[in-house]
């Protein structure tokens, strides 16, 4: 072949294949019939909708649940009237941890655009879908224990549900973000009934036991016969009332609360949250305490009047003073380990190489 045909033939030599890659892009970037990709707004808007058409669905299905528990649990039970404080606390911890979300939206089940991060598992991009999955078959046997009258499981589902919803519509991102306030929406049911009645008599009988020995100590003579104090040839009983679980689950509620909005490490939650329990049963046996000798000093008619539901009123305020006390020693003696653990904070968000 002659260099002419050669210089001919080196004219139609293939493109490489960097050329052909940008070619097909343009085309394809051109190319009128391809839909657009979605916005953010409309991203945002679509999550925005699936979110209030699920949270409607929840909230019907369980809305006798919640006028149960906000109108007669919560009002009529002592054990259990810090109810009303724990949906707005949960709504404190969600929007503390409010750096969990991701800046992109979750994925989107209506357009079926996946916006997760590069590289993510596939099962992944599938969650939400079974997530939904999940969230009809509560509804579904939400509806099988209302025929059965299975009230508390019923009422206790809600909790489940709630999560399998938050997973529907934004899937890993938003149980990350949302695990934490879950947990703490148990404190709002009332604990069955059997419990109730399993814990009311060992409680009842510790409390007198305790109180006794307090006073023994202190002096005054004290008889415990069973769940009755006799002081001073006044017998007093430790009521159901008065047996300590209204303060174990209330404090035990606070306690848990202060912990999930705080930066300790999580070596100190735990410590803190172990504590809640013994902290509440003395702050209880204080107040029996406390009454046993106001009835020494006083009358018995200004004694049911007035210190015993002072006694009562003061009770939380002293044990959640002891919890920061504790806390506070806890951070003298470990002085330089308390600080808050990096593990507390979401991982930061990868920024694009330059």
């Amino acid at each position: 072949m002659s260099v002419g045909s050669r210089g001919h033939a080196s004219d139609w030599r293939r493109p490489s294949p960097a050329a052909v890659t940008t070619s097909s892009a343009s085309h394809e970037r051109c190319d009128p019939a391809d839909p657009a990709p979605p916005t953010a707004p409309a991203r945002l808007d679509a999550a925005a909708f699936q979110a209030g058409l699920t949270i409607a669905v929840v909230a019907v299905s369980f809305g006798p649940n919640l006028v149960n528990l906000a109108w007669y649990k919560w009002l009529t039970e002592p054990n259990y009237s810090h109810g009303w404080l724990v949906p707005p606390i949960a709504g404190l911890i969600l929007w503390k941890r409010a750096a969990w979300l991701r800046p992109a939206p979750p994925t989107d089940l209506l357009s079926g655009s996946s916006r997760g991060r590069r590289g993510r598992r596939a099962w992944a991009s599938w969650f939400p879908w079974g997530c939904l999955v999940g969230l009809l078959a509560a509804l579904a046997f939400r509806a099988w224990l209302y025929e059965r009258n299975e009230e508390w499981l019923e009422t206790f589902g809600l909790i489940p549900t709630l999560g399998l919803a938050l997973g529907t519509v934004g899937g890993l991102a938003w149980l990350r973000w949302s695990w934490p306030a879950l947990l703490f929406l148990i404190f709002m049911v009332p604990l069955p009934g059997r419990a109730d009645a399993f814990l009311a008599g060992p409680l009842q009988t510790l409390a007198a036991i305790g109180a006794g020995f307090l006073l023994q100590l202190a002096g005054l003579p004290a008889l415990v016969e069973g769940n009755t104090l006799v002081v001073a040839g006044q017998r007093l009983e430790v009521a159901r009332a008065c047996n300590g679980l209204s303060m174990l689950i209330s404090l035990s509620c606070l306690v848990t609360a202060y912990v999930l909005l705080t930066n300790d490490p999580p070596w100190k939650k735990l410590l803190l949250l172990a504590s809640a329990v013994p902290i509440a049963l003395v702050s209880n046996i204080l107040r029996i305490t406390a009454t046993a000798v106001c009835y020494e000093i006083w009358t018995p008619e200004i004694v049911d009047d007035y210190a015993h539901d002072f006694a009562g009123y003061a009770m939380m305020p002293v044990g959640f003073a002891l919890v920061l006390l504790q806390s506070g020693l806890i951070d003298l003696v470990f002085q330089g380990q308390s600080e808050p653990s990096p593990r507390g904070h979401p991982p930061p968000t990868a920024r694009p190489s330059a």
